[in-house]
């Protein structure tokens, strides 16, 4: 080889031909061509260093052209798709959109410029409508009340449920869905015992009375007062507190009402009429306890 093609080779090799791989990581093994003055070409194969790239850049490059406009446009052309982890795209997916929303539902609560006077309109709950029994004479709720259960009674034919119903909306005592419950209660589903007045009466002074703490033994003692006042008063007009001895003193004998044909004869005979002035009665009784506190 003359000096003047060695001189060629050795300016065409851009990287350090050696006969053995070197022992650094560093190093990748390629081919390249070099042609000399005569115009022929010959290929050889160098180990060449690449410092300063890690491990992954060297294992994702391994198949590219060293360097150059081939590279560059090898890399535009060939560039392979980077895979994204179920975690990366949450995090990058998820983690903004739970932002926006959550700033958005607390943007109601952050300060505003708004002025006093519209901050407290916007703060200022509907007045809730005041009770009828509220600033009326005693008289006047015992008759309101009284009215109030004639009119359900004649409506539902429920003896539990139109007590409590007239005194929960003349005393605004709670929701009126409570009345739901109180269904199956006259006579204790109908099998003669507790009337339903008293039932229905009694549970709504429970909500005046009762106690708001399961551990409030005072509370529970201090409910027990007025309820007895209420079922002496009652049994002082109706002589017991049963539905049977109630049914028998007003239509002259007891009836079983889970019979069909007994059924049948104690609706002929007019019961609510008759079981709404006991009903009338009852609430009367607890009204006045309720309006007087005891």
């Amino acid at each position: 080889m003359s000096s003047h093609t060695a001189q060629i080779r050795s300016r065409a090799l851009p990287v350090i031909s050696l006969s053995a791989p070197p022992s650094t990581t560093q190093a990748r093994y390629s081919s390249h061509d070099t042609k000399t003055a005569d115009g022929s070409i010959t290929r050889g194969k160098t180990w060449a260093f690449h410092p300063g790239r890690s491990s992954k850049d060297r294992a994702s490059n391994a198949n590219r052209p060293a360097s150059g406009e081939v590279a560059l446009k090898y890399q535009r052309h060939h560039r392979k798709p980077e895979s994204v982890t179920r975690r990366d795209f949450l995090g990058t997916t998820f983690v903004p959109a739970a932002t926006i929303v959550l700033s958005g539902c607390n943007s109601g609560r952050q300060p505003n410029n708004l002025t006093s006077e519209n901050t407290q309109a916007q703060t200022r709950t509907p007045a809730q409508p005041a009770p009828p029994a509220e600033g009326r004479p005693r008289d006047e709720v015992l008759e309101l009340v009284d009215n109030k259960a004639e009119y359900y009674m004649r409506l539902c034919h429920n003896c539990a449920q139109t007590s409590f119903l007239s005194l929960n909306e003349v005393f605004g005592l709670t929701d009126p869905s409570f009345v739901k419950a109180l269904t199956a209660m006259p006579g204790i589903a109908e099998r003669g015992e507790t009337c339903g007045a008293v039932t229905g009466c009694l549970i709504a002074m429970g909500l005046v009375f009762g106690r708001e703490r399961l551990d409030d033994w005072a509370g529970w003692r201090a409910c027990l007062g007025p309820s007895r006042k209420f079922c002496d008063q009652f049994v002082k007009e109706m002589g017991s507190t049963m539905c049977g001895d109630i049914v028998e003193r007003l239509f002259g004998k007891r009836y079983n009402l889970a019979d069909p044909a007994e059924l049948g004869q104690f609706q002929a005979a007019n019961p609510t009429e008759k079981c709404g002035g006991v009903v009338r009665k009852a609430v009367r009784i607890a009204a006045g306890i309720i309006f007087d506190r005891g």
